[in-house]
């Protein structure tokens, strides 16, 4: 379920924690706290403070804002940086090998350069993008947008959205 806080409004990931560390099994209590402490509430770190020892909360390391990912479903943009490693395996297979002279690069910038002002110049002329997306990708969005807007409009509690999205993601990779 830990997966499903992902797909949480910001503002209810810390009610999402609390559920998530409420029905967990306790062999996974590290895991839990480690991704409590690293990803949503933060660590407590001693301070010491007029001669006495106290604990304060530090902030986690990746804020929710920063992976969170429910108003890009909800507005069907990209979840992921996709896009980047495309292009990264792209133009390695333009290039053909991993240590190119500087020419052999420049050479493949350009060609690279001269594919993309295609592109642009295709969908300028309202041509469709060669860039396809497979059917299931199309139907898994189109669900967790679905599952998304239905929390938003109080359909779901938080533990069902939890559970539903889990199964959903789960099923999705198997």
């Amino acid at each position: 379920m830990l997966d499903g806080l992902a797909f949480l409004p910001v503002d209810l990931v810390p009610d999402g924690m609390a559920y998530v560390r409420e029905v967990a099994p306790e062999a996974l209590g590290c895991i839990v706290d480690y991704f409590d402490a690293t990803y949503v509430s933060g660590a407590y770190r001693t301070v010491l403070g007029n001669g006495r020892l106290r604990f304060r909360r530090t902030p986690p390391r990746f804020e929710p804002s920063v992976w969170n990912v429910h108003e890009v479903t909800i507005n069907d943009a990209e979840r992921t940086n996709n896009a980047c490693e495309s292009w990264n395996n792209g133009f390695l297979s333009l290039v053909g090998h991993c240590h190119p002279s500087l020419w052999v690069a420049i050479s493949c910038l350009q060609k690279d350069n001269a594919e993309t002002e295609t592109e642009a110049y295709r969908v300028a002329n309202g041509q469709p993008s060669k860039r396809r997306r497979k059917k299931n990708a199309v139907r898994h969005q189109a669900l967790l947008k679905k599952m998304c807007l239905r929390l938003t409009s109080g359909e779901y509690s938080v533990p069902d959205f939890l559970q539903a999205i889990g199964r959903c993601v789960r099923l999705d990779r198997a």
